[in-house]
């Protein structure tokens, strides 16, 4: 009996890995991880500085990661992306920041101790996302051969609730009538700074715009046209919108610029930056940092709270952070009736479902909704009675 000749399967050698194509060079012109790295975050990360900073911080990361495992980028596997996700989420000594006695943070003794504590499901998820986005760019380019990260597991995450990030009405008001007397406060021994403090929560508020856009703008950017003045904006991907500037925004920029010892809307060659430091009242005046920005919000804002009777206008007020101005913008923007295409326009927002988020927790219409159902089943249930 003739059996079936069984061939042995061709055997083929390993494919190359796509960073050694090309002398190592692929497309991107670069023949290390840290120069292809380099060349994504140019691509991939002017879009603004916090963007940058961010990404620079998850690559480096892998990079270290990488280093001391002696691994390219092309080399990992898919269990490898998850070790190191799974290393960002349950870290040893060598990832941490050391802390003295007292749990102050201490000078780092290695280069990759660059996490302050253990990193949440929801921080890995976003380290998750940021490196695949790197791995996609990598291998469109030919450097690497698959998108690891791509198929990692996606951690479980709750997704946070955007209400928990908007001030009510009453602690909107709050605030707002906190500064006030915190200006005319005629003890107050920082006026300039009480005056700052005024014009930031007026600005973010009344304009919604994000806080790197505040901190890059000048009054120079104050623009008046045929239908009035309008603040013009250099918002992500370097594009440029206009926002139209209220009378509320109006009177405050006024009473903020005379407080600066200037009168008047500012002339189109005028350079102060929109939020200037307060200090250095000789030379010439400096944007104040994003960091400094967020350290002036959350001080004003806890001072309020201390001020505050009411537990839960205090509560917001301790949690409130620069970005929750835009958040509160947008909401009470839908909550007045505005409509979603104007919000899109003067937010900014690419997408009008980013837009919509807002209107579906504006609490007043809401409420309004919610008060019409009860009052509705109060009725049905007298008329039955009857």
């Amino acid at each position: 009996m003739n059996l079936p000749q069984i061939h042995e399967p061709a055997v083929h050698e390993p494919a190359t890995l796509p960073a050694s194509n090309d002398g190592g060079l692929s497309v991107l012109g670069v023949g290390n991880d840290a120069d292809a790295v380099a060349m994504w975050l140019r691509a991939r990360g002017a879009r603004s500085e916090n963007t940058a900073r961010t990404y620079a911080r998850c690559s480096d990361r892998l990079l270290q990661w990488c280093q001391e495992r002696e691994m390219t980028l092309a080399e990992m596997s898919v269990a490898d992306a998850q070790a190191h996700l799974d290393t960002l989420r349950n870290p040893d000594s060598r990832w941490l920041i050391p802390r003295d006695e007292k749990g102050k943070l201490l000078a780092p003794l290695y280069k990759s101790q660059t996490l302050k504590q253990p990193m949440t499901d929801k921080g890995v998820a976003f380290a998750r996302t940021v490196l695949g986005q790197l791995f996609h760019y990598l291998l469109t380019a030919g450097y690497v051969r698959r998108n690891v990260f791509f198929l990692t597991e996606i951690p479980p995450t709750i997704e946070d609730d955007l209400a928990d990030k908007v001030l009510s009405q009453p602690a909107r008001k709050y605030l707002w009538d906190w500064l006030s007397a915190q200006q005319a406060d005629e003890q107050q021994k920082k006026p300039l700074e009480a005056a700052r403090d005024r014009w930031i929560c007026a600005l973010l508020y009344y304009t919604g715009i994000r806080t790197q856009e505040a901190i890059a703008g000048s009054m120079a950017d104050f623009v008046r046209d045929s239908e009035g003045w309008q603040l013009r904006v250099t918002g992500k991907g370097s594009k440029v919108r206009r926002v139209t500037v209220t009378e509320a925004l109006a009177r405050e920029l006024l009473r903020f610029r005379e407080a600066m010892g200037v009168r008047g809307w500012p002339p189109p060659t005028d350079t102060m930056p929109l939020i200037p430091h307060t200090r250095n009242t000789k030379g010439p005046r400096l944007p104040v940092s994003d960091r400094m920005l967020r350290k002036i919000v959350s001080a004003l804002c806890k001072a309020a709270a201390r001020d505050c009777d009411d537990l839960h206008i205090a509560a917001e007020l301790e949690r409130t952070s620069p970005h929750w101005f835009r958040h509160t913008s947008a909401t009470h923007r839908q909550e007045a009736g505005a409509r979603l295409e104007t919000t899109q326009q003067e937010l900014g927002h690419v997408n009008p479902k980013t837009t919509l988020r807002y209107a579906k927790i504006a609490a007043r219409a809401r409420r309004e909704d919610a008060e019409r159902f009860a009052s509705a089943a109060a009725t049905y249930r007298q008329e039955k009675d009857e």
